[in-house]
């Protein structure tokens, strides 16, 4: 009986001799790993520093007549309609003299045309392509009792005007012909060139 048994408890001894052999042998090779690695990093929150530009900046615009669709049976304008318009843009005050770069505006309209007692007619997505600088982008009302009075947002911008944020108007200045719009910016970009304002998260 004694015969029989002997092997069965030599096969445990075994067993518990391998699981903690094989436990030893986990636990030195995570130390050596440790060893080898070294401690995990430590992070630092460092406070990060982003330099901004504040900038003002006025062009003129002479845009071409606004293409709309027609409303209804070949009338006026009406809600929901779409237009577009575009021109050249030159420095303040020269208008018809050297194009510095092109107008492009789209939109649709808010208010009929003939609702001139609306407060605005107009949404429009505008671009200024600005030669050799780069472009303004921008989201503005437009028409209205108070077409003067309306202030867009700067949605961005290429070149020297890449991440641009800020506001901007546009005011008719001649009534025409030809009609000359101005466009006046407050710009705040991480390219543009002026006063700088550090911001300290």
């Amino acid at each position: 009986m004694e015969r029989e048994q002997a092997p069965q408890r030599a096969r445990r001894f075994s067993r518990r001799v391998a699981l903690r052999t094989g436990a030893a042998m986990t636990a030195v090779s995570a130390s050596a790993a440790i060893g080898t690695l070294g401690p995990p990093p430590t992070v630092t929150n460092a406070a990060a520093e982003v330099t901004w530009h504040r900038e003002r900046l006025e062009v003129d615009v002479a845009p071409s007549d606004l293409g709309s669709g027609d409303g209804g049976a070949g009338g006026p304008p009406m809600r929901g309609g779409r237009f577009y318009l575009d021109g050249p843009i030159y420095a303040r005050d020269d208008a018809g003299g050297t194009q510095a770069g092109m107008y492009h505006g789209f939109g649709v309209w808010t208010s009929d045309a003939r609702a001139v007692d609306a407060p605005y007619q107009l949404l429009a997505t505008v671009q200024f392509r600005l030669f050799g600088t780069g472009s303004i982008m921008g989201l503005i009302n437009g028409g209205g009792t108070e077409p003067a009075g309306h202030e867009g947002a700067v949605q961005g911008g290429t070149g020297r005007y890449a991440g641009a944020q800020g506001a901007f108007r546009q005011q008719v200045v001649q009534a025409g012909p030809p009609t000359v719009l101005r466009a006046t910016f407050d710009l705040n970009s991480a390219g543009a060139r002026g006063v700088s304002i550090r911001i300290r998260p």
